[in-house]
């Protein structure tokens, strides 16, 4: 990275950030995919005139400003967290079935993975499984191909899907697996507890026995899953602020730089 020319003039204009110093900073405010970004170059510009302020101290505010609003990374959890175990199944009806669940999002969410039972977690699954999401209406959201030494999340082994999903406050979504009667892979079923990530409402069991991985169209209201399938979720979170607030944070940044100079 360039030095910063020694100076004590003012640096009036956020552009000399291309050809002085933090260059990748003005690159990212004015081409970040995010509009706001272009204002606070904007604000930097203005405050840098008015308060007189040091090319150091303004590569230093855009850095600042910067780290602060960057996105934080949101854990991800198991949409499913526990459940007391049920009666063990190979199939519903002796074939290639799908068998799954349904849910209500409660907040707005994003899923990164989607995953399938391992009842004995310290070996590997009999076979690969296909896992898939979908809304209420049976539209396919996404689909991944669980392995059999997937990574584990609890008793669980997940694969992550091509990009996040994201889910909708209020709607309600359907999320089943294929279970092959012969590979010796078991679900469970009519589990005497369960318990969930709060962003989800568990509403009942899901299932179709059509060959291979189809939309679990049956539902049972009440019914105690077939757990099969899982997901991974996080509350979505925006990661772009109003315009607004980044004004006013560039303008807490410099008050700050300002009364202590004034001390």
């Amino acid at each position: 990275m360039p030095a910063i020319p020694a100076s004590t003039g003012s640096w009036a204009s956020v552009s000399s950030l291309r050809t002085h110093a933090f260059p990748p900073i003005y690159e990212r405010l004015q081409t970040h995919d995010f509009t706001p970004f272009s204002l606070l170059a904007s604000r930097f510009s203005l405050l840098a005139s008015r308060f007189s302020l040091t090319r150091g101290t303004l590569a230093a505010l855009a850095l600042l400003s910067l780290a602060a609003l960057a996105p934080t990374a949101q854990a991800q959890s198991p949409a499913v967290t526990g459940f007391t175990t049920g009666g063990l199944f190979s199939t519903f009806s002796a074939g290639v079935d799908t068998i799954g669940w349904r849910f209500q999002a409660v907040n707005a969410l994003s899923v990164s993975s989607l995953g399938y039972w391992d009842q004995t977690p310290g070996t590997d699954l009999a076979s690969s499984h296909q896992v898939g999401l979908w809304t209420d209406a049976g539209a396919l959201l996404g689909s991944v191909t669980v392995q059999v030494n997937s990574g584990l999340v609890g008793s669980f082994r997940y694969e992550p899907l091509g990009a996040p999903i994201s889910l909708t406050a209020g709607d309600f979504y359907r999320v089943g697996a294929v279970d092959v009667n012969a590979d010796g892979d078991l679900y469970t079923s009519s589990v005497t507890s369960l318990t969930t990530d709060p962003n989800i409402v568990f509403t009942g069991s899901a299932r179709n026995a059509t060959t291979g991985l189809t939309f679990p169209d049956i539902h049972t209201p009440g019914g105690q899953g077939r757990f099969g399938p899982n997901l991974l979720v996080s509350a979505a979170s925006s990661s772009a602020p109003e315009p607004g607030t980044l004004a006013l944070l560039a303008l807490g940044i410099v008050g700050g730089v300002v009364a202590r100079r004034r001390k």
